[in-house]
């Protein structure tokens, strides 16, 4: 995912992020967007999903968000932000 622009300054530019990944388990529900395929057992994926980003894009202009989509997918904004 690329973003361009600071968020009014919320957001330092000129960086590259890259969110943490774990190993999938078994009743695990991430998925890369939707329609996706749940990763399977074993797997690495994303600890956070595009909702994470959409909610600190919300809050950086002012929203006061907390989730969005689906409560089991998105964890709220990205601390990396």
């Amino acid at each position: 995912m690329v973003t361009i622009g600071s968020a009014g300054v919320a957001w330092s530019t000129g960086r590259a992020i890259e969110l943490p990944r774990t190993k999938v388990v078994s009743g695990d529900r991430r998925r890369v967007s939707e329609g996706d395929a749940v990763p399977k057992v074993g797997d690495l994926a994303s600890e956070h999903g595009i909702s994470d980003l959409y909610v600190s894009a919300a809050q950086a202009m002012g929203a006061s968000l907390e989730s969005l989509g689906d409560p089991a997918q998105c964890q709220g904004p990205l601390p990396q932000l």
